[in-house]
Parts: structure tokens; C-alpha cells; sequence
């Protein structure tokens, strides 16, 4: 009797801790996702993002560091698929575009960095934020357009010093 009570007692503890598994937290996942990835364990990291993915698909953090990975390993078709996906889920997030366009600069994609960069530029209604004034200011500079880069980056170079004299204050 007291060896049924104890498999009956393994069996509910066993039982519990696999529920235990079986419901995550998406942030959680991402952690360890990131975590393995940026210790170049794309694989191991993609798989747990995959995990997050099933249930929140439009998780757009997730599938920026999934595109990202990819990006790294040099797989830019396979890294515009996620940051695509991350743009549409979440159409004003600067990071989705900024991940996107270093990717597309990285794989000399500059038509396709334009296209991208126009769709943040009517999403963005008052006006791009500084990290894709920056993005854009090099997708001017890889396409030696000089003046246009430079324009861009003393603007961002002028507010910078404005913001940092503000605090200074």
C-alpha cells in the first residue's frame, strides 16, 4: 500500500512539473533565446524563440532577434522573412526597421533597404526616429551620395549636443 501511495505521490509530482514545462512565459523564452544566440548558439536560440513563436507569432522582439541571428550567420534571405513579419506585427517599432535595414546594407540590398526605409517613413507619421535617421544617412553614404549622408548626420549630431547641454544644465 505505502508503494502505491509513493508511485501515486512520483506520478502527481512528475505530472505537475511537465504542466510546469508545458506553460511558459514568452519573455522568458526570449531571454534564453537571446542568451543563447549572442553566444553564437544560433540553432539552440532560434529553437526556443520557434517555441514563443507558436503561440504569440506576432511577437515582433522575438522575431527581430530571429531575423537578427540570421542576419549573422549571413543568411539575409532568411533574416528578411522574420524582420518582414516583425514590421507587419508591429508597423511602429523602430527596432523591426533598424534590424531590417542592417541586414538588407549588410547583403548590398540598397533597393531593397529604399523600399523599407520609405515604408518606416509612412508609418512614422511625425517623422522617422534618430535610429533610422542614422540608417538612412548610411544607406546615403554606402551609395556615395555624400552631402545627403552628411546632411542627415549633422542634424542627428546637432540634437544630440542640444539634448546633451540640456541635461548638463
Amino acid at each position: 500500500m505505502k508503494k502505491n501511495v509513493s508511485l501515486l505521490l512520483l506520478a502527481f509530482l512528475s505530472f505537475g512539473s511537465l504542466m510546469a514545462q508545458d506553460s511558459f512565459d514568452p519573455d522568458e523564452l526570449l531571454k534564453e533565446a537571446r542568451t543563447l544566440i549572442f553566444d553564437k548558439k544560433y540553432q539552440e536560440g532560434r529553437k526556443i524563440a520557434f517555441r514563443a513563436l507558436e503561440k504569440y507569432p506576432d511577437y515582433a522582439d522575438i522575431l527581430i532577434l530571429v531575423g537578427r541571428s540570421y542576419a549573422w550567420e549571413g543568411k539575409n534571405d532568411s533574416a528578411s522573412i522574420y524582420l518582414e513579419r516583425a514590421i507587419i506585427a508591429s508597423p511602429i517599432y523602430s527596432d523591426g526597421y533598424s534590424a531590417y535595414l542592417d541586414n538588407l546594407m549588410w547583403a548590398g540590398d540598397y533597393d531593397q533597404a529604399d523600399e523599407v526605409l520609405a515604408k518606416a517613413k509612412s508609418n512614422f507619421n511625425e517623422g522617422l526616429p534618430d535610429n533610422l535617421k542614422y540608417k538612412e544617412s548610411r544607406l546615403y553614404y554606402f551609395r556615395e551620395s555624400y552631402d545627403e549622408a552628411y546632411e542627415i548626420a549633422e542634424e542627428l549630431l546637432k540634437r544630440i549636443i542640444i539634448k546633451r547641454d540640456y541635461w548638463d544644465i
